[in-house]
């Protein structure tokens, strides 16, 4: 189990998950900048105010990025199936 020691936004906090350190060092880098970036656009924001824009950005992120993968996902297996009626076809004909 990996541990790290960071600070986001003047704050002191520990980490530990199952990833590797660098896995968390990178984590924690983009958390700090998320929420340092939302907080010099709305300077009047607290922190928890702020990180609670940064958790719905990463999450509007994560489900973007799972439709995407989703949708990638189905035009290649679209595509495969093609390909198999095609060869199939094909394969048919030459017999």
């Amino acid at each position: 189990m990996a541990s790290i020691e960071t600070v986001i936004a003047g704050k002191k906090y520990v980490l530990s998950s199952e990833d590797t350190e660098e896995h968390l060092q990178e984590v924690a880098q983009m958390v700090a900048k998320k929420i340092a970036a939302i907080q010099k656009d709305r300077p009047s924001l607290g922190l928890q105010k702020a990180s609670i824009i940064a958790a719905f950005d990463f999450a509007s992120l994560l489900i973007k990025g799972k439709k995407q993968g989703q949708e990638y996902r189905s035009a290649i297996l679209n595509r495969a199936h093609q390909m198999l009626e095609k060869f199939n076809s094909e394969l048919s004909a030459s017999s």
